[in-house]
């Protein structure tokens, strides 16, 4: 008789030698192979320049001796990122970007991994879900992402994994995917102040009316990762009196998409007629605390050097004063008179937001800047890519005016469809085995549309940038799109489909009142 370690091996070395195991090794194989030639002969380098320039970053100096007190009294930002940077910081010292880039590296495995994954279990056939995967994996703007410190790499990376986990959660309805998913759902929320409280509840509520019958099992399964959610917004209103991270630039972003479209003269007219108030007359961006000082109380130090400190150690403004607060405020109460009196000011931005949103992912600072070594060293790949994804800098780009909201339609499509056949299987107490596409397609296509209309209407700038984050998604939907007509002419011709062997079939699908 078999053991049952033997049975194991046994069982995952049939799935290595498989179609489906073959291909995961084709993809991890090429994915190294790509990365060697991009550093190699691209000449690529991992950039760990932000960590001392952009305004999300805690001061190196404090992650490196008072990591857990700085990202506690962090109230522009969620902890997670900068705590994790903070980590490599302490304990690899002088090799922190070489961990750093391994850490990104991993994020685009599970990207690649991940859309693989979810098409497959999408009923994609095989070779397109992954070709799907590995071209985007081996895109040159995927590519520059992927050795850029910021984090919308791992955001993205962090959302495929959450697609793939809600998709495996609706064919097996176990208790470790429903656990996987949520703690992801508070990874991203601990990451990135974007993923609001009020967004991880929705999807929960979402997941709980789905999936009724399992509504234990998922009520537990959320219970501790959306109270660790609940506890960050309970400690920052106790502490800076707002509940969500990141309120201080969502005031200083309506500021700039308002007070920043008038005139100076213009502001200093208001100003005088006390319309508005002076802080308006301080530019919102690249101004340090001591700017605001006449406007401002005395400040009482906090002790806590991320509060009180003026500018960072490299000389760099602290924008986690413990001032910025209150500036913020000033200028979100200035920017919603405006909005209230001349509406046009910020519809002038919320369109200005859109074009800028439809262009081209790596049409953004510092991948245009002349000096910017990596993206230099592969503008004829760039360029390449535009001209076959027919794209350029302006809104003539037809596969993103065009394709981005036809994915969109095609998401809505899967959904409304998944929702009605779900209902009328309820109503007549059928059996009928899960829809393939329909919950991850719900899924993708609610986190499109929040991330989308959220970031257009609250942000000022690189909305393409944000918009990568979302790119997984839209290659997703369109394997799936191309996929359907593929899929039914070799299913005519009787080839094998591909179809996700891990898919429940009819006579062990569970009730559509629990899938």
């Amino acid at each position: 008789m078999r053991t049952t370690d033997g049975g194991s091996m046994t069982n995952v070395l049939r799935a290595v030698r498989s179609k489906r195991g073959i291909t995961w090794v084709i993809l991890v194989a090429a994915f190294a192979i790509t990365r060697v030639l991009y550093a190699t002969i691209g000449g690529l380098r991992f950039d760990v320049q932000p960590l001392d320039f952009y305004l999300q970053y805690v001061d190196p100096e404090l992650l490196r001796t008072a990591l857990l007190e700085s990202v506690y009294y962090l109230h522009g930002q969620p902890p997670l990122f900068n705590y994790v940077i903070g980590l490599v910081l302490q304990v690899f010292p002088g090799h922190e970007g070489v961990v750093l880039h391994a850490i990104y590296l991993c994020c685009g495995l599970v990207i690649m991994l991940g859309m693989h994954a979810l098409m497959t279990r999408m009923r994609v056939p095989l070779a397109v879900s992954a070709t799907t995967a590995l071209l985007f994996a081996a895109s040159p703007v995927t590519i520059l992402f992927e050795h850029w410190l910021i984090y919308t790499y791992p955001i993205a990376a962090l959302l495929v994994l959450s697609a793939v986990l809600v998709t495996r959660f609706a064919a097996n309805h176990r208790t470790i995917d429903a656990v996987a998913f949520f703690g992801t759902l508070a990874v991203l929320a601990y990451t990135r102040g974007l993923f609001h409280p009020l967004w991880m509840i929705l999807v929960t509520a979402a997941c709980l009316w789905c999936w009724r019958r399992h509504w234990r099992r998922l009520s537990l399964a959320a219970a501790v990762p959306l109270l660790l959610v609940v506890a960050l917004s309970v400690k920052n209103f106790v502490l800076f009196g707002t509940l969500s991270s990141g309120q201080v630039y969502l005031d200083l972003n309506l500021g700039m998409m308002t007070i920043n479209r008038i005139p100076y003269d213009e502001r200093r007219t208001l100003v005088a007629e006390e319309s508005l108030s002076p802080i308006v007359l301080v530019p919102v961006y690249g101004s340090t605390v001591m700017s605001y000082r006449h406007l401002l109380e005395p400040y009482e130090p906090a002790g806590v050097a991320v509060l009180d400190q003026v500018t960072k150690s490299n000389g760099q403004a602290n924008l986690h004063h413990g001032q910025y607060i209150e500036i913020a405020r000033m200028y979100g109460t200035d920017a919603r008179v405006l909005l209230a009196e001349s509406p046009g000011l910020y519809l002038r931005s919320l369109w200005r937001n859109v074009k800028f949103s439809l262009k081209p992912a790596h049409a953004i600072a510092p991948f245009g800047s002349p000096g910017y070594r990596n993206a230099q060293n592969i503008r004829p790949l760039l360029r390449g890519h535009d001209r076959i994804m027919l794209v350029d800098r302006s809104l003539k780009s037809w596969v993103l005016v065009v394709m981005l909201p036809l994915l969109i339609l095609f998401a809505a499509a899967l959904t409304t469809r998944w929702l009605v056949v779900r209902r009328r299987a309820v109503a007549g107490g059928e059996i009928i085995p899960a829809d393939a596409a329909g919950a991850p397609a719900a899924y993708l296509l609610f986190t499109i549309l929040y991330l989308t209309v959220l970031t257009i209407a609250l942000s000022v700038g690189d909305h393409n940038r944000y918009r990568f984050m979302l790119a997984p998604f839209y290659a997703v939907l369109f394997a799936r799109l191309i996929g359907v007509p593929i899929r039914m002419v070799m299913t005519r011709a009787g080839a094998d489909t591909d179809s996700d062997a891990d898919a429940p079939t009819a006579s062990s699908a569970p009730s559509s009142s629990g899938s």
